[in-house]
């Protein structure tokens, strides 16, 4: 949903959070609809995990798109207060009780989503309908659609993590998450000896070795922690 409008964007039955029926469903609204500047969710699947700065796979392709993830705190959900109030309208008129099949399912979404849009007028909107407020981004979504390497800096080292979920460095390798399989992280090296590691503008934590051992730690992610990448 538009933050702004309330325009609801899409309404999609899915049999479970798993990030590939997610993240084709978001393919189809931002082919649609362009890529929004933020994303504001709670802290569940598939938005979230328990990966290093709370990435799950789907945010990582959200921020290789240049969309920035706004996560409300544990607990909280005031903080995305009007889309937790489209939520309880949308179960009580079309999922109590659920429809028989996906396929009626769907269609009680896709009858709720119009209504939603351009017949039911919205107190917040001065009783206008959300239709008549949105406007589509001019974001286009990129080739390839799940987003290229991020260009680091020149002062940094880059590395790739193993489909395991292992970071190598100097012949030497430290467990970072499954979640970035794939991914290619910055390194940048710091005074205290250790080295920074980077997805993108995002601190996931430091590069330590210890003995023979390479060893990961997660930092908080907080603003304590700015990106060299990112400007002010």
């Amino acid at each position: 949903m538009d933050a702004y409008s309330r325009f609801l964007l899409g309404c999609v039955a899915l049999p479970n959070t798993r990030v590939g029926g997610v993240r084709k469903a978001m393919r189809t609204l931002f082919d649609t609809f362009g890529l929004p500047a933020a994303i504001r969710s709670d802290n569940g699947s598939p938005f979230a995990s328990k990966a290093p700065a709370g990435l799950s796979e789907l945010s990582a392709w959200w921020l290789k798109l240049g969309i920035r993830h706004e996560r409300i705190e544990p607990g909280k959900p005031q903080q995305n207060g009007r889309h937790e109030r489209m939520h309880l309208t949308l179960k009580l008129e079309t999922a109590t009780p659920p429809s028989s099949s996906m396929r009626a399912q769907q269609r009680a979404f896709d009858r709720f989503r119009v209504e939603y849009n351009e017949q039911r007028p919205h107190e917040a909107l001065g009783q206008r309908f959300p239709a008549e407020h949105y406007q589509r981004s001019y974001r286009p979504l990129p080739q390839p659609f799940w987003g290229r390497d991020f260009v680091y800096p020149e002062e940094f080292e880059t590395a790739r993590v193993r489909k395991s979920g292992a970071l190598p460095w100097n012949h030497r390798s430290a467990f970072v998450s499954t979640t970035l399989k794939h991914e290619l992280l910055g390194l940048r090296w710091q005074h205290d000896g250790a080295w920074r590691v980077y997805f993108g503008p995002l601190p996931l934590g430091t590069l330590t070795g210890k003995g023979r051992r390479l060893v990961f730690e997660v930092s908080p992610m907080s603003s304590e922690h700015p990106s060299p990448m990112s400007s002010d």
